[in-house]
Formats: C-alpha cells, sequence, structure tokens
C-alpha cells in the first residue's frame, strides 16, 4: 500500500532567499524612509540587510519551514504592505508624511509576512497556492462589483468604502482558499 505524503519538502533555504531579497528591496529601504538623514537611513538599511542575514540562517537552520509557508510568507508580505498603504489614502487623506508611508509599508509588510508564515503550517503547495490565488479573485470581483453599482465616487466615503471591500474580500479569500 502506498502512502502520499501531503507536506511539501523543507525549504529554508529559499526562506532565507526571499527574505534577504525582500530585505534588500522592500524591509531596509522603508526602515531607512523613517529617517530624516542619510547617513542615520543608510545605517538602518544595512542594520535590516544584515541582521536579516544573521537572523534568517539562524531560523533556517533550527526551524523547519515548508514551501507552503515560504509562499505564503513571501506573498503575505507584499499583500500586507500593499493592504496597509492601500487603506492608509481613503482613511487617513492625502495630507500623510513620507515617515508615516515608510512605517505603514513596513508594518503591513511585517504583519503579512508574519500571517502567511502561520497560516502556511501544515497546507499543501497547492492549498498555498489556492489561498493566493483566491484572494486575488475575490478582490478583483469585489473591485469589479463596486465598479458596477457605481460606487466610484468622488466623496471620500466612496473610497473607504471600496478600499475597506476589497481588504475584505481578499482576507476572506485568503482565508478560505
Amino acid at each position: 500500500e502506498r502512502t502520499v505524503n501531503l507536506q511539501a519538502p523543507p525549504a529554508q533555504a529559499f526562506l532565507a532567499e526571499d527574505r534577504m531579497v525582500l530585505a534588500g528591496g522592500w524591509y531596509g529601504p522603508h526602515l531607512a524612509g523613517l529617517t530624516e538623514d542619510g547617513r542615520t537611513g543608510t545605517v538602518m538599511y544595512l542594520a535590516a540587510v544584515g541582521g536579516s542575514y544573521f537572523i534568517l540562517n539562524t531560523i533556517s537552520r533550527t526551524t523547519p519551514i515548508t514551501r507552503a509557508q515560504n509562499d505564503l510568507a513571501t506573498d503575505g508580505a507584499l499583500r500586507g504592505a500593499a493592504t496597509a498603504v492601500g487603506l492608509m489614502h481613503p482613511f487617513r487623506g492625502d495630507d500623510f508624511h513620507r515617515k508615516t508611508y515608510s512605517g505603514t509599508a513596513l508594518g503591513g509588510a511585517i504583519a503579512g509576512s508574519l500571517f502567511g508564515y502561520v497560516r502556511g503550517r501544515g497546507l499543501t503547495d497547492s492549498e498555498a497556492h489556492s489561498a493566493m490565488k483566491f484572494s486575488t479573485f475575490a478582490a478583483g470581483t469585489a473591485f469589479g462589483l463596486a465598479g458596477t453599482v457605481g460606487a466610484f465616487g468622488s466623496d471620500d466615503d466612496a473610497e473607504q468604502i471600496v478600499a475597506g471591500t476589497m481588504v475584505a474580500a481578499g482576507l476572506a479569500g485568503y482565508l478560505l482558499g
């Protein structure tokens, strides 16, 4: 009798690679954006990338990580940042400082990555990708329906309704997918 292993093979190396790309291209620049001068920003950027390297190497050597967890953590970082920044405009208005943008994007990316990592525990690769696709389709459907019913008005309430609906549909799709 043949048994099928539904768990994906370990993906420690992929987690380290993907997080280092995010550290250099996303986390580091947004952490540097929280400062007022170039020198401090450079130190913050280098600390983010260097610290990520050592932390990720420790995690990848001591913790079993599946491809599903890695994929959802990477996807979660990008979706978390996009969601946080996307909600910032309609709920906060146009008058916000660059530091607010950087902090919001960084916080959203970290929260999304952690959420995806935890959500990926026990999922197969197919289940993880189903969650990502279902989230995208649900948010896109909510956006299309909002346009169909005329929710794209010129007032701030319309923006809040559309943004809130897309985020809620995307999160529901992520959990149901």
